[in-house]
């Protein structure tokens, strides 16, 4: 290609460029925002700085506390011209809950938009996702009750891990979790550790 020819479409490039933003699509665009509903909110049962008490196999003890509610904005955006691009903003909360005795920790996550509670336990490492539009009611994935630690639950949505890579893991990975006390159970038998919610009631 000559020099005049690559001028050209350097010329013709930069005019689509122009017309593109001079036509006010940019200007004309506004951030799509997504709140977290209320229904979902209700789904958590925590304030943030709860401190909950689990037992394992071995009858050992581990306390974890909330580093508080982290409420933020996760920005996406899908372009709309070659120049131009629509902002979504996506409502997300998070809690931390870390050891104060023993081992475990494990982080709360929900997205607006997403339809799962997102239980994600770094000691395995593993993600539970819990469907939150079945927590609480009848679903092919949950239980009437369940026994846990001595204590009948009612109405326990079950969820099965997905390791850090996102791929599916069979029931080497477990979840129990109800609306009125959030995490019931977390199992791995690959590891042959169990931690099970006391004092929930």
């Amino acid at each position: 290609m000559n020099q005049s020819n690559t001028l050209l479409v350097i010329a013709l490039i930069g005019y689509t460029i122009l017309s593109a933003c001079n036509d006010n699509t940019c200007d004309k665009l506004t951030n799509e925002v997504n709140n977290i509903s209320n229904d979902a909110f209700g789904k958590l049962p925590y304030t943030g700085t709860d401190t909950l008490c689990f037992v394992d196999e071995l009858n050992d003890t581990s306390l974890v506390v909330g580093q508080g509610e982290n409420l933020f904005y996760e920005e996406t955006s899908k372009p709309v011209t070659p120049v131009c691009f629509h902002k979504i903003l996506d409502q997300a909360f998070k809690i931390s809950y870390k050891p104060i005795k023993g081992n475990l920790a494990f982080d709360v996550y929900q997205k607006a938009n997403g339809k799962n509670i997102v239980l994600t336990v770094p000691t395995f490492p593993v993600h539970y996702y819990i469907d939150y539009l079945t927590v609480g009611t009848y679903s092919p994935l949950n239980l009437d009750s369940a026994n846990v630690a001595g204590v009948w639950y009612k109405n326990v949505s079950t969820a099965t891990g997905k390791d850090v890579t996102f791929n599916i893991i069979d029931d080497t990975y477990t979840c129990y979790y109800n609306q009125p006390y959030g995490v019931l159970l977390i199992k791995s038998k690959k590891e042959n550790k169990t931690y099970s919610l006391i004092g929930g009631k």
